[in-house]
């Protein structure tokens, strides 16, 4: 929720990129609405000069649901101001949407402690680095590990083959698209009951293409 017009469209030029839609809100009753009405990672109250009133606002929103609500003061009466938050913005961005994502799987109920529920019966341990499906351990490798936690992080959102290329062999050179499918495939084979048509990590077609690993109770 925000009157700030110019900030409103550098967020969603920004977020854009990574596939997050941005839905400008003015009034207050319909972030109310939207909150029980539709799902969304985060909400965002532009609050140029906060009054109490406003932090009132904010604790009442809180009360009705487990989403993050986070509040911005984007005074535009200082230049210094508003070119540190632009940069700010551009530059965070991507954190805070992966930080977002943590939140909404551990307070919608997919996301408890270190076990993480994939399928029933399948859950990754990221304190034990295993999968364990129908009550059996499998444990990962170093490199399985964080290819999956990259996953996780965007759980239900497909990743780009070359973005998780970027992510996991971070600064390493020499790396191929058949490196990322040599381990998609040990991941299927741990995570899946029968890897050659996969049920959790799935092949993302459209666009770019990719991969997405789903909620577990999402239709196929």
């Amino acid at each position: 929720m925000s009157e700030n017009q110019n900030q409103v469209a550098l967020v969603k030029r920004i977020l854009k990129d990574h596939e997050v839609d941005v839905v400008h809100m003015t009034c207050r009753d319909s972030v109310q609405s939207m909150l029980h009405e539709q799902e969304c990672l985060a909400v965002v109250l532009d609050f140029p000069n906060p009054t109490e009133d406003d932090f009132t606002y904010w604790r009442e929103l809180l009360e009705g649901t487990y989403k993050p609500i986070l509040i911005l003061s984007s005074d535009q009466s200082d230049s210094g101001r508003i070119v540190a938050r632009q940069q700010a913005t551009i530059q965070l961005a991507e954190p805070l949407i992966e930080v977002l994502h943590t939140l909404s799987l551990k307070q919608s109920g997919y996301f408890t402690g270190n076990v993480i529920a994939l399928e029933q019966n399948v859950y990754f341990d990221t304190i034990q680095r295993s999968i364990i499906r129908e009550n059996e351990m499998y444990p990962l490798t170093n490199r399985e590990f964080q290819l999956l936690y990259v996953l996780v992080q965007r759980m239900g959102t497909p990743i780009t083959a070359k973005e998780l290329l970027d992510l996991v062999w971070t600064g390493e050179y020499e790396v191929s698209f058949s490196n990322l499918y040599h381990y998609i495939r040990k991941l299927r084979e741990k995570l899946e009951c029968n890897p050659n048509d996969p049920k959790i990590l799935l092949t993302h077609k459209k666009g770019e293409g990719g991969f997405v690993l789903r909620f577990f109770d999402e239709k196929v």
